[in-house]
């Protein structure tokens, strides 16, 4: 079985990619563009020896993930890491006409997570989200998508909120798995720095791969699906990614929008 990530032509993707391959694991490398994906795939061959499998889709196209999903159909997955996002310099608007951030961030992956429940069903099968939750984020739900005030690090700030909200709400309706859905602080994005790009050094996101990768295969890790994780420990919570009314509303939302069937709640979380 493979573990698709995705992001995983540079920064936190990328490492985890390697780092998988270097741990013996498949991977499965996702990326926008088809150079970069071949780039991040030889890196990969010189770890494992062999060039690892590589799909390319744009997550501002929802066209393009679906796509996605109907290709790695077949043989299940061991896990997907999320770690596709963006961080915009002005508030645009996909084809699909939704605002970048959020969709590149949380409708797509949202998605693509969905999609891929079926090949998600193996024990031992986990879900990660690469999400810090920042100080002072909050969510307006008659304005998810910030059509008034934009700012670009507030939109990501609560797309990365949106995320974990969701990893708990799908831990909630999947009834602790398989798959097993976890949120990840990886450490290095917990305040706005004076330029909006986020630049974590080498050091920093080789250490937050290597927590991925702990999430992927520590024993202990498939009993707390729902749950939100830094340095390799269960991490506090802000309440309101934890409020299941507001849970209920994100992910029903996001059902609608992108037209998907909802799970059933399977019980409190």
């Amino acid at each position: 079985m493979a573990v698709l990530v995705t992001g995983a032509t540079s920064a936190l993707g990328l490492q985890t990619a390697l780092d998988l391959a270097a741990a013996g694991l498949e991977v499965v490398l996702h990326g926008r563009h088809a150079g970069a994906l071949a780039s991040a795939a030889a890196r990969v061959a010189e770890v494992s020896g062999s060039t690892p499998r590589q799909v390319t889709a744009d997550f501002a196209v929802l066209a393009d993930v679906r796509a996605l999903a109907r290709r790695l159909e077949g043989p299940p997955l061991e896990g997907l890491v999320h770690c596709e996002e963006t961080l915009e310099p002005e508030r645009g608007e996909t084809r699909d006409f939704h605002e970048r951030t959020w969709q590149i961030g949380h409708l797509a992956p949202f998605l693509l997570t969905h999609l891929m429940l079926p090949a998600l069903r193996a024990p031992g099968a986990r879900v990660v989200f690469v999400a810090p939750l920042l100080p002072d984020t909050w969510i307006r739900l008659a304005d998810l998508e910030m059509e008034e005030d934009w700012d670009a690090w507030e939109a990501y700030a609560r797309v990365k909120l949106a995320d974990v909200i969701l990893a708990v709400e799908l831990a909630r309706r999947l009834g602790g798995g398989p798959p097993t859905v976890v949120a990840f602080d990886p450490g290095y994005a917990r305040a706005p720095p004076p330029d909006p790009v986020v630049r974590p050094t080498r050091r920093a996101v080789r250490a937050a791969a290597l927590d991925v990768i702990w999430l992927l295969t520590a024993g202990d890790v498939r009993y707390t699906s729902g749950r939100y994780y830094c340095d390799r420990r269960e991490a506090e919570m802000a309440p309101i990614a934890r409020d299941p009314a507001l849970g209920r509303a994100i992910y029903e939302i996001g059902c609608d929008v992108l037209d998907l069937a909802p799970l059933p709640r399977a019980g409190p979380l």
